[in-house]
């Protein structure tokens, strides 16, 4: 009968330690940097036995270093393989529901020159029928969202809706204000900007990259905002929303809807 050497013990301890990681990592009691640390231990010790068995060892010398090399390698991509198993468990048991709030929408931006995070693609609640103070259109929907800094008029994030049966793509929009007591001339029209494609029933958070117009608003006797949504859904459609933006009692601007937009006429020269 066969001794079992010290590198046999050693090598199957490493496969033994890496079939506990293995059930740690499924029942969710070990994550992250310290369980690949540990699964590469784990490799390291199992090439005990890889490079220590009779195979290789009473191999001719001119094969003991191929076949050395042939063990190492299963052993690496044996582990690499559990390695890819972990790390695709890891991302499917983290959060992936696309409605939890990313950081930089919680905390406001204090910095105005600062550029407002990028349209994200959001899930809604529910699939309830638009509520009477949404701003409508045939199809989709804009409703007025959450201020990112009440401090500054185009903070406030708007909320664009798909109640289509299908997707709709190639969504782009455009903002464009003007002051509402001097009637449609624009003033500041901001640069179009893309939107994600929104399959039914998904929605997308936008915003009004008008940073440098905000010291027109501040002018402005009622300032006003048009959005121009235009997308593909059978055939190229472009709906228009229209909101009025004022200051509460403590200095905060509020936004408010105002129904359908209307093509802005050129200013009287």
């Amino acid at each position: 009968m066969e001794k079992i050497s010290f590198s046999d013990v050693i090598g199957l301890g490493g496969i033994a330690f890496a079939t506990v990681l293995l059930v740690l990592d499924k029942a969710g009691k070990l994550k992250g940097g310290l369980l690949f640390g540990l699964l590469c231990l784990a490799g390291a010790m199992t090439l005990f036995i890889a490079v220590g068995n009779s195979w290789v060892m009473d191999a001719p010398p001119k094969w003991k270093l191929w076949r050395g090399a042939i063990a190492v390698c299963f052993v690496a991509f044996t582990y690499s393989g559990l390695a890819i198993v972990i790390s695709g468990g890891s991302e499917k048991s983290g959060p992936t529901s696309s409605t939890e709030a990313r950081p930089e929408d919680k905390q406001p931006r204090t910095d105005a020159s600062k550029p407002p995070d990028a349209p994200i693609k959001t899930k809604p609640e529910n699939h309830a029928p638009p509520k009477e103070h949404e701003t409508k259109g045939s199809d989709v929907t804009l409703d007025i969202g959450k201020s990112l800094n009440p401090k500054y008029a185009f903070e406030t994030r708007l909320i664009l809706t798909n109640h289509n049966s299908l997707p709709i793509t190639r969504v782009t929009y455009t903002c464009e204000l003007y002051d509402g007591k001097t009637g449609p001339c624009p003033v500041f029209a901001a640069v179009e900007a893309p939107v994600v494609d929104l399959p039914s029933g998904q929605s997308a958070s936008i915003y009004c990259d008008m940073v440098m117009a905000e010291a027109y608003g501040e002018r402005m006797g009622t300032p006003v905002v048009q959005i121009w949504v235009s997308y593909e859904y059978k055939r190229q459609e472009k709906k228009g929303f229209r909101f009025f933006i004022k200051r509460d009692e403590n200095g905060a601007y509020v936004w408010f809807p105002l129904g359908s937009a209307e093509e802005l006429k050129p200013p009287k020269l």
